[in-house]
């Protein structure tokens, strides 16, 4: 996490968030959340429980949250970055962080669920 955080700094303070890298960083958002998605399955089937208390209960509810979360996520950063770029870049390179985390820690439980 540390190591997104300054290479999100790094892209701020140099400016250097061109709408190719921007484009990229949606890519890699929209690919986390998938594996966040699939790596929550994968634990729930595998015995875990959720404990986010904001995810509704079945595939479906949780598929449809995570659309939802993920669609305004991309539309709001696309706002920024038409003034911002570099910013709108390291918000999502922060969430792709965070979510890649998560989804490591789902997979980590469903391979050692009993």
């Amino acid at each position: 996490m540390t190591r997104v955080l300054l290479i999100a700094a790094l892209i701020i303070s140099c400016g250097c968030a061109s709408k190719a890298t921007y484009r990229t960083v949606q890519a890699g958002f929209v690919t986390t959340q998938a594996l966040d998605w699939h790596s929550t399955h994968q634990a729930l089937e595998a015995g875990a429980i959720e404990s986010n208390p904001l995810v509704p209960s079945g595939d479906v509810g949780r598929f449809i949250t995570k659309a939802i979360v993920s669609v305004v996520v991309l539309w709001l950063t696309e706002r920024l970055s038409r003034t911002h770029r570099a910013v709108a870049v390291a918000v999502l390179s922060g969430l792709s962080g965070f979510y890649a985390i998560i989804s490591a820690h789902n997979y980590r439980l469903a391979t050692t669920q009993p």
